[in-house]
């Protein structure tokens, strides 16, 4: 029988399975010492539009990855939430939305000597001094307006 999944029960089910991924992952697996935040748009009609990407309807990831393209851990992101916890709320007042998803992705391997890559989207100087307080190391590409 096939069942058609609204987009909330399509959200709570990627939710879901990827809190349990990422739980089962980051226990059982060190990541390399390089590695890398990127976000994918999972195609889908129902989500969010941007248009400037290949796929521009989709389910938005923010993935955190080492060398070899394997995903250490990933966050779905659901809109605007309403119900975040006090820790992060003060992260994302802190650094900014775009900037506290890093932290959020890298868990329990901050202050642990990590080196990560990003885009222009998450550059910024008050995220590469957090990383920096957390003996992480950071590289990104750098826009002059941000």
């Amino acid at each position: 029988m096939l069942t058609i999944l609204s987009l909330t029960q399509m959200t709570q089910t990627m939710t879901g399975f990827t809190k349990l991924c990422s739980l089962w992952i980051t226990y059982a697996y060190i990541p390399e010492k390089e590695t890398s935040v990127e976000e994918k748009l999972l195609l889908w009609k129902g989500r969010q539009y941007i248009p400037l990407k290949q796929a521009q309807f989709g389910i938005k990831m923010f993935n955190f990855c080492e060398n070899s393209g394997y995903f250490w851990n990933s966050y779905v992101y659901l809109g605007k939430e309403q119900e975040r916890h006090a820790a992060d709320r003060q992260l994302v007042n802190r650094l900014g939305f775009s900037s506290a998803i890093i932290p959020k992705l890298m868990g329990n391997l901050l202050d642990k000597g990590y080196h990560v890559y990003m885009d222009n989207w998450y550059t910024r100087e008050v995220l590469f001094t957090y990383l920096s307080e957390h003996d992480m190391a950071a590289s990104g590409t750098a826009q002059k307006n941000r």
